[in-house]
């Protein structure tokens, strides 16, 4: 969030736990969903998101966002620059990603090559 702010990206920040994120792009499309924007959710979780264009349900969300907006505070980069703590663990994190990554592959692989196996190997029932 950081580094789009300074771009010009507005985040508005709830004062309670909300884990759907809305995004509308040029009051012409939009996007809702649970995905986080950030290298682990990217690679490895489970989240999804719906991306619309019809003109009807872009206009209902941002009647929804502005709601959202009164009750929200704008992130502001100049005050939530971060941490010298999140410079020293983002670098470990994306290490640790890329090898899980590899991992969950080599994983993915093992049971393809499993499945595969199993269909071409007959193996009759004991009942």
């Amino acid at each position: 969030m950081y580094r789009l702010s300074q771009l010009g990206i507005r985040f508005y920040l709830e004062p309670t736990m909300n884990h759907a994120k809305a995004l509308i792009i040029d009051d012409k499309e939009a996007v809702v969903g649970s995905q986080n924007l950030d290298f682990l959710s990217f690679d490895f979780n489970s989240e999804i998101g719906v991306f619309f264009q019809e003109k009807n349900t872009v206009k209902r969300l941002i009647e929804i966002a502005e709601v959202w907006k009164k009750e929200s505070v704008l992130f502001n980069y100049a005050v939530h620059k971060p941490k010298k703590i999140d410079y020293l663990i983002s670098p470990v994190i994306k290490i640790f990603s890329k090898i899980f990554k590899i991992w969950l592959q080599t994983l993915e692989e093992v049971r393809t090559a499993v499945m595969e196996y199993k269909e071409m190997v007959y193996i009759p029932s004991l009942a």
